[in-house]
């Protein structure tokens, strides 16, 4: 009788132990991760750096969730991103000329990787040259400014011209506090434009131009050229420096005679000044920038 009881005892623990092992046992993960989206990549890289960005991947309801990301390069494996809250990766190793296709997946905590995201590729190439901007002409009685450049040919799949002006007039303050602005765009068969824009008399305005491709990629900044607005033409004078003594009767002098021609211009100074003797016109002198006032002494002859 004895021996029958120890023998349910010990039935009794060994079905205890059974359920209680049988209760810690977690589901499989079987199923991978969806992919991710790559959406975002820098096409056109004037440097060794390429940005990739992308949607998260997602697992099953059930499974053990998204741990990282695998990066791959044309085809290979070249690097792991952890996947809490990363979806990003830098690649560094860029050279100038080659293409670079990616693609990203998912890998969930017990090492499931998902298939492929859509692909992207990039192409690095050197910053490209500037366009070289030419100031041809500002004609500031009628407010327009002729603009030429040079054209760019190592920008890849370029597609036009961005032209940028901003107010100049306070070249004390700091670049990053003038306003510039996008003035227009032009296509790549275009390398000129008139600004016929009104602008504020006496302000000083500065133009530069950006070769850009169809991703709205912009090159390398023009050299700036700058013009100011004039819509007002010189005030002139003349008056005469003779000595009394050489005056004859009726205002005729007895001699040849001295006469000083002033002009002033407040904005862009004075090029050139013109007079006329006896209806015979002449050109004085011709001189540029001279912004405080200029003059001349005239021989008339008696």
């Amino acid at each position: 009788m004895v021996s029958i009881v120890r023998l349910s005892v010990l039935a009794f623990f060994v079905l205890v132990f059974a359920v209680q092992l049988s209760a810690a046992v977690a589901p499989l993960d079987v199923t991978p991760p969806s992919p991710p989206e790559l959406v975002y990549m820098t096409r056109f890289v004037p440097s060794n750096e390429i940005r990739l960005g992308w949607l998260a991947g997602y697992d099953n309801a059930g499974g053990s969730g998204v741990c990282s990301y695998n990066v791959y390069l044309n085809e290979s494996f070249i690097a792991q991103v952890d996947g809490r809250g990363n979806v990003s990766y830098l690649f560094t190793s860029a050279v100038k000329g080659d293409i670079y296709v990616f693609y990203v997946t998912s890998v969930d905590c017990v090492g499931l990787e998902s298939g492929p995201s859509n692909t992207d590729s990039s192409y690095v190439f050197d910053r490209p040259t500037a366009p070289y901007l030419h100031f041809m002409q500002a004609s500031r009685s009628f407010n327009d400014v002729w603009l030429n450049w040079t054209d760019v040919t190592d920008f890849p799949g370029i597609t036009g011209y961005n032209i940028y002006a901003y107010n100049a007039s306070f070249l004390s303050l700091p670049a990053n506090y003038r306003e510039y602005y996008l003035l227009a765009s032009v296509p790549v068969n275009q390398t000129n434009y008139t600004d016929n824009a009104i602008r504020v008399y006496g302000d000083w305005y500065v133009y530069f131009v950006r070769a850009f491709n169809a991703t709205g990629d912009e090159g390398r900044l023009s050299n700036t050229v700058f013009t100011d607005y004039d819509t007002l033409p010189p005030i002139s004078g003349i008056s005469f420096v003779t000595p009394p003594s050489l005056q004859g009767s009726g205002g005729w002098f007895r001699s040849d005679v001295l006469v000083n021609i002033t002009s002033f211009d407040e904005v862009s100074g004075v090029n050139k000044v013109r007079y006329a003797v006896d209806g015979v016109k002449n050109v004085s002198y011709n001189r540029s920038g001279y912004k405080s006032g200029i003059s001349n002494l005239v021989s008339v002859p008696g």
